[in-house]
């Protein structure tokens, strides 16, 4: 799902159907450059969607009981533009998600957890580009560039709908009692699990596998977190 965009430095919006994303390796190059150029405007574009998603939060419950159908939307409508506001909307108040992910005795699911930036990351000025729906159960990415024309920036915030969403915050321990003990525990009834990790190099997947290890053998085990000694 893909909500939009805002206003360009030429002063018009900038929709996705216009602009075509950049394809080869000399325009992914530019690509990069740009985000560094311009990052104070992608910023403010990503600080938009995250104040109309924590104003839909805080405001949208309220207006959506006193108000008729479409008028909470009206109000905040003055504040962000529609299709960005539309997607916090979704995010945070509808949590349209929320009932459709697979519960924990699914045949398979899907989880995504998000990493936080890196010291060297920031040292280079990188910017957070990723924000967790954990209610809704979903993560939105956006994605700043730069049209073909050279001189209009537009951004992108597309949702990806997932059956358990981590944050940067989420300890190993709340990641292995959502996504790996229900495995061990299907496992010992005679089942089969399978756990898969996947991600780019330097996303956290040793991270994340070394803290499921740990919690898997205290399990198994029944080793103390710090070592002690194991039941029979």
């Amino acid at each position: 799902q893909a909500g939009s965009l805002w206003p360009a430095r030429s002063g018009h919006l900038a929709g996705s159907r216009r602009a075509r994303p950049m394809t080869t390796n000399h325009k992914l190059v530019c690509a990069r450059a740009a985000r560094h150029e311009f990052g104070e405007a992608f910023r403010r574009g990503i600080r938009d969607y995250r104040g109309s998603r924590l104003a839909s939060a805080v405001c949208g419950p309220f207006l959506a009981s006193r108000l008729p159908s479409g008028l909470p939307h009206s109000v905040l409508r003055q504040l962000y533009n529609d299709e960005v506001l539309e997607l916090a909307w979704d995010g945070s108040v509808k949590l349209s998600n929320a009932t459709a992910a697979a519960s924990s005795d699914a045949p398979f699911r899907i989880m995504a957890r998000k990493r936080p930036l890196q010291p060297a990351e920031r040292e280079v000025q990188a910017y957070d580009c990723v924000s967790v729906e954990g209610k809704n159960k979903a993560v939105v990415v956006h994605d700043g560039r730069v049209h073909r024309d050279g001189r209009t920036l537009y951004m992108t915030h597309s949702r990806f709908c997932l059956d358990c969403i981590f944050n940067e915050a989420d300890s190993n321990a709340v990641v292995y009692a959502e996504a790996a003990r229900p495995l061990l525990q299907r496992a010992a009834s005679g089942g089969r699990s399978t756990l898969l990790l996947f991600g780019q190099t330097g996303t956290g997947k040793t991270y994340t596998a070394s803290g499921v290890f740990e919690q898997l053998a205290n399990d198994l085990f029944g080793c103390s977190a710090n070592g002690g000694g194991s039941s029979p």
